[in-house]
């Protein structure tokens, strides 16, 4: 079962605030492991997961400096 868009979304949110800049070079890092290993579905996952990180359009900021609208 793959994740849907909002699933993806969510969790490369956590990865980008866990790992920051290195975010979707470890994203795409993993992706190619996973291809190495035969895990195909699992690789366009993680590149999904990398392509919202390096978008740059997701909000990672604590919820407690947000600004609300």
């Amino acid at each position: 079962m793959l994740p849907n868009e909002r699933d993806l979304r969510a969790y490369a949110v956590g990865f980008a605030r866990r790992y920051r800049d290195y975010a979707a070079p470890y994203a795409r890092e993993y992706a190619e492991k996973l291809r190495s290993c035969g895990d195909h579905e699992g690789c366009a996952v993680w590149h999904r997961v990398a392509d919202l990180i390096a978008e740059d359009a997701l909000d990672t900021a604590p919820a407690d400096t947000r600004i609300a609208a």
